[in-house]
């Protein structure tokens, strides 16, 4: 039986797992917290509830069961720091420990030593311990802390990089120039199906296939039905479905996502930070599709915008609600040359799980449900899903995955077990009377479950550090129905939005995706089309449209 308990520790910059002691005390716990945010034991508040209403009053002497709190339950640190702690250089401004500096107390001393320096100077000093300590211009918050705006430093020789795909001596677009990537995870699966017709090159005619260079179709997993080789109750070798091999796919039908609309990313981000991760939030991605120079035959996904539809989340997940707009917004994407690309989540981090069970069999409908026509000939999806995770630091991490073909297809036949709630497995459901599942093989035994990990296909991402001139849509900052309390978008609304960009053209302000959404709603569908035709060929007819909603 275990000796210790584990907790939850969540800040507005921390949110991590805590042990301490079955039989510690209340001490014991606050000396754990100082270990981990170098706040000390005298100086923490620690409440029951993330509004910091219920604070935790009992003794140090207390023991932690005294708090009658489950295990995994969440205590919530309000971790600004009291006068006493950042009073180092006599400077209010600071955020952190006595032995440590930031900004505010390294320029408080410049001034005691240099009183005459110039504004000029001070300002230099500043951003050059900005750049030090890995802030940006825009970041609020001390030194040793993260927010969106510092995921990652910007380099202007090459991407800005949300998180690489490999380890050290690897590379990737986010990396590398325009080389081509080796040792990728994946292969392409263009060089896939060509690496194949290169073994046939010479045995048959170029315009025929044979089994060696037939690219890959999709495989039922189920009975065939009707088989002219006996009567129905009975069953053969050309009618039983076929095993599955649990194997990495050695390729990928995308191969790296470039984000063009970070800012939108963040605003999307920014109600999950503030709830400290605790409301589940989705939203599809929409773009277009171009080839990748890094890789040979590489597809490449470039997401320009977000849709949030109306849902509903909590702390174990989120699902949307039929959406009445998608009808609209179909019409409007196909004006602006998009298409959906994918989708995106929040999600609590699960040590050693890079997707749950649900979120990959999620991902593999969702694929299934946007399937294309290849030029070989068989039907593939490239629908991308992206899932975004706090660490142990307070990061938020981006990653992008598609599932393998098989559990695609596993997941469209419903050779799944629903009842099962582990979500760091996957078990085959039991046949009905009459029927037979495949056998699935996991390292040469067969088995009814398995870790779903067999099924994840990494795929690179990153965004641009120069994109000028590359985006459709120039705005992220146009009101959204979904978060607002009503779900509507009111006039005050769309007037103070374009009192905001009262100095930019009609190129700029108008090319927004939710501006063309309230057009298709306030107007209707032909002239939203209209104007985001209008968008994709960088020329507004402003004069009317400003007359019509009188801004």
């Amino acid at each position: 039986m275990s000796t210790t308990i584990i907790y939850r520790l969540i800040s507005p910059v921390l949110f991590t797992r805590i042990e301490v002691p079955q039989k510690g005390k209340i001490l014991d716990l606050k000396n754990e917290i100082e270990k981990i945010t170098k706040i000390p034991a005298k100086e923490q508040k620690i409440y029951f509830d993330m509004q910091h209403k219920k604070k935790i009053t009992n003794k140090d002497t207390d023991f932690i069961s005294s708090l009658k709190l489950k295990e995994g339950e969440a205590i919530y640190l309000d971790n600004t720091p009291s006068k006493d702690i950042i009073k180092p250089t006599n400077e209010n401004k600071c955020n952190h420990g006595i032995n440590e500096v930031c900004i505010n107390c390294v320029d408080s001393k410049k001034k005691s030593q240099k009183s005459n320096n110039s504004e000029t100077n001070k300002k230099n000093v500043n951003e050059e311990l900005r750049k030090k300590m890995g802030l940006t211009e825009k970041c609020t918050h001390g030194p040793g802390q993260k927010c969106l705006y510092c995921i990652g430093p910007i380099d202007t020789k090459q991407e800005l990089k949300y998180k690489c795909q490999h380890g050290e001596g690897g590379k990737c677009p986010n990396c590398i120039g325009k080389e081509f990537i080796s040792n990728a995870k994946h292969i392409s699966f263009d060089q896939f199906i060509n690496d194949k017709k290169q073994k046939c090159k010479g045995t048959h005619e170029i315009n025929t296939v044979c089994i060696n260079c037939m690219p890959p179709s999709q495989i039922s997993y189920l009975k065939k039905k009707n088989c002219p080789n006996h009567p129905p109750e009975q069953i053969c070798n050309e009618c039983m479905p076929p095993n599955a091999i649990l194997n990495r796919q050695v390729y990928r039908h995308v191969d790296y996502v470039s984000f063009l609309n970070k800012e939108e990313i963040e605003s999307f981000l920014q109600p999950w930070i503030k709830g400290y991760f605790q409301k589940q939030r989705m939203a599809y991605l929409f773009g277009y599709y171009a080839k990748d120079p890094n890789y040979p035959d590489g597809v490449r996904a470039v997401v320009e915008a977000l849709y949030e539809p109306p849902q509903i989340g909590d702390e174990n997940g989120v699902q949307p609600y039929n959406d009445k707009d998608i009808e609209n917004i179909d019409e409007i994407t196909k004006e602006l040359s998009f298409e959906c690309v994918g989708w995106i989540f929040t999600t609590l981090k699960e040590k050693g799980v890079a997707l749950c069970s649900y979120d990959i069999r999620k991902a593999a409908r969702y694929q299934q449900e946007y399937m294309i026509n290849h030029p070989s000939g068989c039907k593939i999806s490239r629908f991308i899903t992206c899932a975004v995770k706090p660490n142990d630091v307070g990061d938020c991490e981006i990653e992008v995955y598609m599932v393998s073909d098989m559990c695609q297809s596993l997941e469209r036949d419903h050779i799944f077990d629903d009842t099962l709630k582990d979500k760091k497995t996957i078990q085959i459901r039991k046949p009905k009377k009459g029927e037979i599942l495949p056998t699935i093989y996991m390292e040469g035994k067969p088995t009814n479950k398995f870790d779903p990990d067999f099924f994840i296909v990494n795929i690179a991402h990153g965004v641009p550090q120069n994109k000028k001139d590359q985006n459709i849509l120039k705005t992220y900052d146009f009101p959204i129905p979904s978060r607002e309390p009503k779900g509507i978008v009111t006039k005050k609304m769309i007037s103070d939005y374009f009192k905001k960009h009262s100095n930019d053209k009609p190129e700029i302000k108008c090319a927004n995706f939710y501006f063309l959404l309230y057009i298709s709603k306030f107007i209707d569908i032909e002239t939203a089309k209209t104007y985001a035709k209008q968008i994709y060929q960088g020329k507004i007819d402003w004069g009317l449209l400003k007359e019509i909603l009188n801004v």
